[in-house]
């Protein structure tokens, strides 16, 4: 994973995979206002199913037919989907306006 990821940063298609505290306001929402046990479980779950989803689409035959540009949206769609599903699984619900 570590080398793919570093192979597409070299060829300038690394997708975005910084921490999602600094890239979600849903989870700057959750860590502000559950405890912070529900927090850590919630980042592990999404670490978790970030690494071995990616992990599963780069052995894939189909992802090696892919341009960089469409293997980084794909590991993209993965980060978005991993951190939607761990999010709902932790009971997050957005603030109501």
């Amino acid at each position: 994973l570590v080398t793919e990821l570093s192979r597409l940063q070299t060829m300038g298609s690394l997708p975005s995979i910084v921490n999602p505290e600094r890239s979600s306001s849903r989870v700057k929402d959750f860590k502000e206002r559950y405890p912070a046990d529900a927090y850590d479980t919630m980042l592990v779950e999404f670490q978790t199913r970030f690494r071995e989803d990616t992990e599963r689409l780069i052995s894939g035959r189909r992802y090696q037919r892919l341009s960089d540009e469409e293997k980084a949206k794909a590991i993209e769609d993965i980060r978005r989907e991993a951190l939607d599903r761990a999010l709902g699984r932790n009971g997050y619900r957005p603030p109501r306006d």
